[in-house]
């Protein structure tokens, strides 16, 4: 089994609440500099303070349509304004009003744990034989 990826910076317990929804908020992930998702890089970064690291290859292996369950989270947990409404999505409020301001970074280690456990286990099935 794929080692769990880490995060760098201060744990939890080590900051007041206002600075540990300051320290965990997500405006927008992305990848280090010069990589995209088709390089599998094994970092991403959450916001200047944080960085996942350890991602294994194979948690880009699990795909969701058109892209791993990795670039969906990406693009989905994003602060975003409606040009038509002016209103705000921020996928940061959710965690804070339920007093975990880690949610996005404990949804991503999720995400990454089930991907890497499903495609371990989609390749240890039998191949199908011949085609009914």
């Amino acid at each position: 089994m794929a080692p769990e990826p880490s995060i760098s910076g201060p744990q939890r317990g080590e900051y007041s609440i206002g600075e540990e929804e300051s320290y965990y908020r997500v405006q927008k992930m992305r990848f280090p500099a010069g990589k995209k998702a088709a390089d599998a890089p094994d970092s991403l970064v959450m916001n200047p303070f944080l960085t996942v690291t350890g991602i294994p290859e194979a948690a880009y292996r699990y795909q969701l349509g058109s892209r791993s369950a990795i670039e969906w989270i990406i693009r989905q947990y994003q602060v975003s304004t409606d040009k038509a409404s002016g209103i705000v999505n921020d996928p940061n409020q959710w965690g804070i009003e339920h007093g975990n301001p880690r949610y996005i970074l404990d949804l991503l280690q999720k995400v990454i744990t089930v991907s890497v456990r499903t495609v371990e286990i989609t390749e240890a099935l039998p191949a199908l034989d011949g085609a009914g």
